[in-house]
């Protein structure tokens, strides 16, 4: 089985989702990661392929939200 991920768009997807709860605009987004609000509007729409960690951070944090990147290793990894 294939699985295919485009994190791009998922990633854009949850900054907007962030944003609209938060009743923001994009251009308040926009202030907040210092890119244009096009910019922003391209993130959300899953068309910027290098969407930086720091931005979903920045954007959590002006939406009131905790943004936390997870890495653990795996059963398979603690085994060896």
């Amino acid at each position: 089985m294939k699985i295919e991920i485009d994190v791009n768009k998922q990633l854009g997807d949850l900054m907007k989702a962030m944003r609209l709860s938060a009743g923001l605009k994009q251009e308040d987004v926009a202030k907040a990661l210092k890119v244009s609000r096009s910019q922003v509007a391209n993130i959300e729409r899953g068309k910027m392929c290098n969407v930086l960690l720091s931005h979903l951070v920045r954007c959590g944090d002006r939406c009131g939200y905790e943004v936390k990147l997870i890495v653990k290793p795996t059963n398979e990894r603690r085994k060896r």
